[in-house]
């Protein structure tokens, strides 16, 4: 990771530009979608918001994804999109619509991304066509155009783990590194997996000839950041459930599938592998045609896999780090075990996950910076030209499943009989 970017400030410019585009696109996508969003009785990020500016820990009113505890309510999520939530939450109200919110983070999450992956070492237009790829060509389209409330997290999560990959990758900023760290675990929990990599590209000699004993003060400086997002989360939990280290998951009455699954073999476990493998690599696109006519289209709620969905990825497994081979390893080794506990989790196929795997957003940043060392690798050959086609199926293909195919199906619901 020491092949850094030359003109500092023209690669700040061309991420700053790639972003406003991502913007208006998302934009676009989204605005359709706004008139329909209520959120007066299911967002769950909302209400934990609206309960934090009124100095509680719990909601008001019983919402799904809520854990009943001693006659009280309360959000069993990690907190940080509620309280990313809160400022528009205490001038709008609980009828804050987050899709207001979501094409902000997909943009500031385009920005991050290109940047990372100009510290890499990769070409403009690399840079550009992997960081489309992963914003328009996977399932974090999904979390920014459907306002539930894990998705939110999802567009969190991914946020900041870009962010702490980037300053790892370039300033070395150790407290940044470790709250933004933080701020991705206290979104979603297995981001934290993604921190032995971000140590190890702070300890990798760099930009500036940092030596490794900068890299350590860095490290020591994130571990700082990472501690006080623990404690707060140690402290949410004790507060509510009088145990630090009880997120609250095991109070939760799930329903369907998932209660099933929950109370034979719990909420890890390997007899999920086989299911969770199939809709992570295999399943294909699935297009359901609703009764009676059998004439209207919907997506099949489960999704499709990775190899399917966004078949750029693959790339990732062309990257290399040729002046520390050691990153690689550690960076899959993180990768390895974020998808192992995915695939061994009982709700990895739940939720609308519409078209991709939404779990593998988990580990999508550590993928994202292999990938585009796979796209570096292939320039001027024939791989390069697959890629770019990949990543233009990839897009093309979502676009299919969240714009065609619902409007197919609103046109043929307004047929007459």
């Amino acid at each position: 990771m020491d092949r850094v970017t030359q003109g500092w400030a023209r690669a700040t410019a061309s991420s700053r530009g790639l972003s406003l585009v991502s913007f208006a696109l998302l934009l676009l996508l989204v605005l359709p979608w706004i008139p329909a969003e209520d959120h007066a009785g299911s967002h769950t990020y909302v209400h934990l918001a609206a309960a934090f500016l009124r100095g509680s820990l719990a909601i008001e009113r019983p919402i799904y994804d809520a854990a009943l505890v001693d006659g009280r309510y309360y959000v069993v999520f990690p907190p940080a999109p509620a309280v990313l939530l809160m400022p528009f939450v205490a001038i709008f109200g609980t009828q804050f619509k987050t899709l207001l919110l979501t094409p902000v983070l997909g943009a500031l999450a385009a920005f991050f991304a290109h940047r990372l992956a100009l510290r890499t070492g990769a070409s403009p237009a690399v840079a550009g066509w992997t960081t489309f790829g992963l914003v328009f060509g996977t399932s974090l389209l999904l979390c920014i155009v459907i306002p539930i409330d894990t998705y939110l997290a999802h567009c969190c999560a991914m946020l900041f783990m870009l962010i702490a990959l980037d300053e790892a990758s370039g300033p070395r900023r150790g407290w940044r590194v470790g709250l933004a760290l933080g701020l991705a675990a206290l979104s979603r929990q297995l981001s934290v997996l993604t921190v032995p990599f971000a140590w190890a590209l702070l300890l990798a000699p760099g930009e500036g000839g940092r030596d490794r004993h900068a890299g350590l003060r860095a490290v020591v400086a994130s571990a700082i950041g990472l501690a006080l997002c623990a404690g707060f989360y140690l402290y949410l939990n004790w507060a509510r459930f009088g145990d630090p280290f009880d997120s609250g998951y095991r109070h939760l009455t799930e329903q369907g599938w998932y209660g099933y699954r929950q109370q034979r073999w719990g909420n890890f476990h390997w007899i999920y592998l086989p299911s969770n493998l199939i809709r992570m690599f295999v399943n294909g696109f699935h297009v359901q045609f609703l009764p009676p006519s059998l004439l209207v289209p919907r997506m099949d709620r489960f999704g499709n896999s990775l190899t399917f969905a966004s078949p750029f990825f693959y790339y990732a497994f062309w990257g290399r780090n040729r002046d520390a081979p050691w990153l690689d390893r550690v960076g899959w080794s993180c990768i390895g075990l974020t998808c192992l506990a995915v695939l061994l989790h009982k709700s990895a196929l739940g939720g609308e996950q519409i078209n991709g795997v939404r779990y593998a957003l988990d580990f999508a940043p550590l993928l994202f910076v292999f990938t585009v060392l796979g796209f570096e690798r292939a320039r001027g050959s024939v791989y390069e030209w697959l890629g770019k086609r990949l990543v233009a199926y990839a897009i093309a293909l979502n676009l299919v499943a969240f714009v065609l195919i619902p409007i197919a199906g609103w046109a043929l619901r307004r047929l007459p009989d």
